[in-house]
């Protein structure tokens, strides 16, 4: 939130073209055209203090965030993923597209008329609206119970969208709670990889259990032994996709932990071997 030369103002796609704040999403910054006057920042944490809290573990407790690859990038937590794996028709597909281009409100109603439509049992209309809940802001208490009521009954099916509804509830746990409960992501990622890493959820949840056991659970470990759980994943890896972005948290890992440069060196070697990169 900023207080600029047109007085306080929401994000809003106005507000960009008029230049009254800088554009900071979430560590890709960039400058909208300067206003005549000096703009005035607001501090995010006492407009937003949930949504504040939570930037600031991500910035303080994992430090590789910004630099994974795109396919892991961020939008809306993992929003781009969940998008690309989800085959949807008709309104749930309008649904989606909307969430896609942030317009978590609209997508409520389009997944909400289809879930309508089919008498509440389009499972992927369900997710959808699951999913617009947790990216609406605010994140209210009563839309983060009603998104979570919603994946906690596709999670008891035996089909992808369940995987997907089992993911979302660690994502839930990780990064939606205040405070967070680590305890509870590790147990839903766990569970997901011991299903194994070949399905795309599978996948997902074995890097987001490297990020949590190299930085915040246990809460007690060393950094020993939070490297040491980190290498122990990669057996576990069934894809290169999913290897390229192991050895790249464990190399930003090590710097981080000061355990040592050769060692880093060694994991960027075997994520460069590892493939799909793209720039230079």
């Amino acid at each position: 939130m900023i207080i600029g030369k047109k007085g306080w103002k929401p994000w809003t796609k106005a507000g960009f073209r008029e230049g009254l704040y800088p554009i900071v999403i979430l560590g890709a910054v960039g400058e909208a055209p300067a206003p005549a006057r000096e703009a005035r920042t607001l501090p995010e944490r006492e407009a937003f203090p949930a949504r504040g809290e939570r930037c600031e573990a991500r910035r303080r407790l994992w430090p590789v965030w910004w630099g994974r690859p795109i396919k892991y990038g961020v939008l809306s937590f993992g929003l781009r993923t969940a998008v690309a794996n989800v085959r949807a028709t008709g309104a749930t597909a309008t649904g989606w597209r909307e969430l896609a281009e942030s317009e978590p409100k609209a997508s409520q109603r389009s997944f909400a008329a289809a879930l309508a439509q089919s008498g509440g049992r389009d499972r992927g209309a369900a997710f959808g609206l699951a999913l617009s809940l947790l990216n609406t802001v605010p994140l209210t208490d009563s839309r983060l119970s009603d998104a979570v009521g919603r994946l906690q009954t596709l999670a008891s099916g035996n089909d992808e969208l369940a995987c997907a509804a089992r993911y979302w509830l660690g994502r839930v746990d990780q990064l939606f709670r205040t405070p967070a409960d680590y305890a509870g992501a590790t147990d839903a990622y766990e569970a997901l990889v011991r299903g194994g890493t070949q399905d795309h959820w599978g996948g997902e949840a074995l890097v987001q259990l490297a990020i949590l056991q190299l930085y915040v659970w246990p809460a007690d470990a060393a950094p020993a032994a939070r490297l040491a759980s980190g290498e122990s994943l990669l057996a576990k890896a069934s894809s290169p996709d999913q290897r390229r972005d192991l050895h790249l948290l464990l190399a930003e890992a090590i710097l981080h932990y000061g355990a040592g440069d050769a060692e880093a060196l060694a994991h960027l070697k075997a994520a460069e071997q590892a493939g799909g990169h793209t720039g230079t």
